[in-house]
Formats: structure tokens, C-alpha cells, sequence
């Protein structure tokens, strides 16, 4: 129910269940789960979803038959595997056509950008059954728009489309993939050292963050890429003269 496709050194992982939305069912968590184990050597990785929707969500025709306790630890397996995505070291990217909802969005919101096209749809309605988003949803929305659009959105419950979500800064417009594709020329060290530096910018008070992001940046001072860059830099501009 995922499968896990190249672009060169882009790793492409497809939510496969287009007949229910790419509903999160446990099947699918569990191929979810072996892509990640399978793109460690990857520069970047992209998360998409087949049949021009990302995905609806957890599967409530399966949550239906579930006890609390199951129902809670479908929950709880959404939400480590966003702790994966998000903890990946080099940079994800969602690429979202159509519906982006409840667990969806959450599994988008793990992702480092998220890139819609005009028919990305994007939304949490659990609290219209009575619960609200389980995965941290609520958590990594209001630290990426603010506490005030996050609360709009979840106490509504009411979806937003590709231009809403843009305005709001909950999505990009463009292509994942050739921005995936892009990143993947850059230097691997220097682009798993920035993800780094920017998980510390977000999480750590300033002065903090100003420590790590410079213990993550000055080692590259002495990489062989950056000096073949100085080198090469230097031959053109001689060439010139």
C-alpha cells in the first residue's frame, strides 16, 4: 500500500491506496513505515499520495470495529511515524493533490514544505466527530501559522483550499519534486547540517540555537566540497580576467 521510487538520489514514497482516499488503515502504516527504514542514503525525500489525493486520513471504517484502547494506538502510530518523518536528516517535501485531512495533513505537517497544487484541499474535521487531531497535529500547526490561524482552523473544523493554505503559510505552491531535485545538487553535508540548524532555530531559545546552528555550520568550513567550490570559483573568475 506505499511504494518507494526513485528520481536519481530523491526518494519518491506513494501512499498506494487511491480506492479510500489513501485512507491511514493499518496496512498502510506498516509499508509506511518500511519505506522509512529504506531511505537513509537518500538527499531528499518526497511524500505523495496516488490517484491525485494525498490522503482523507485515518480509516474510520476501520477505526469503527477498533476498542478505545486500539483506537488510541492507531492514534499513537500516526503520530510516531510523523516523529519519523520529522526526524529524517535530510529534507522531506509533501507533495498534495487533492485531499490533505485529519492524519493526512498531520503526516504533511511532519514534512519540512509542503507543495499543493490547485486542487490540494487541506483541513482537520475531527473535531465535527467529537475528538480532535491525535498525531500532534494540533502542536506543529500552531508553531508553523500561529496559535491564532491554527485555532481557526481546528475549532471549525472546515477545510481550506491550495490558495487559503498558501496565504495562511501552511503550504508552498510549485512542484516537490523538481524542488527536491534541485536540493539533491547541493552538497549532502551541508544540506543535513542547515536541517539541522533549522530544527535547533525552531526548538531552542535563541541563544541556544545560535550555538548549535554555528557547531553545525563551522565544520563545513573544512569539507573538500566547499573547497573544490572555492577552487572552481576561483579558476573561473581567473579565466575572465
Amino acid at each position: 500500500m506505499v511504494e518507494l521510487s526513485w528520481r536519481g538520489s530523491v526518494a519518491v514514497v506513494a501512499l498506494q491506496r487511491p480506492e479510500a482516499r489513501n485512507a491511514l488503515c493499518l496496512e498502510l502504516l506498516d509499508g509506511l513505515e518500511a519505506c522509512l527504514d529504506l531511505v537513509g542514503e537518500a538527499a531528499c525525500v518526497v511524500l505523495t499520495g496516488a490517484g491525485g489525493v494525498f490522503s482523507a486520513g485515518a480509516d474510520l471504517r476501520e477505526r469503527r470495529g477498533m476498542s478505545a484502547e486500539q483506537r488510541t494506538s492507531h492514534t499513537r502510530r500516526i503520530a510516531d511515524l510523523c516523529d519519523r518523518l520529522e526526524a529524517l536528516p535530510m529534507p522531506v517535501a509533501a507533495q498534495v493533490e487533492g485531499f490533505c485531512l485529519a492524519g493526512g495533513l498531520e503526516l504533511a505537517l511532519a514534512c519540512d514544505l509542503r507543495f499543493a497544487d490547485e486542487s490540494a484541499v487541506f483541513g482537520f474535521p475531527e473535531i465535527q466527530l467529537g475528538i480532535f487531531p491525535g498525531a500532534d497535529g494540533p502542536v506543529r500547526l500552531s508553531r508553523l501559522v500561529g496559535p491564532g490561524r491554527a485555532a481557526r482552523l481546528l475549532y471549525s473544523g472546515e477545510r481550506i483550499d491550495c490558495e487559503q493554505a498558501v496565504a495562511m503559510g501552511l503550504a508552498e505552491r510549485g512542484d516537490a519534486f523538481g524542488w527536491a531535485e534541485r536540493v539533491a545538487t547541493h552538497s549532502r553535508a551541508a544540506v543535513r547540517a542547515l536541517k539541522a540548524g533549522l530544527r535547533a532555530a525552531r526548538d531552542l531559545p535563541f541563544a541556544e540555537a545560535q550555538a548549535a546552528v554555528r557547531g553545525f555550520r563551522e565544520p563545513l568550513d573544512a569539507s573538500p566540497e566547499y573547497e573544490a567550490a572555492l577552487q572552481a570559483y576561483f579558476n573561473r573568475n581567473s579565466s575572465r580576467a
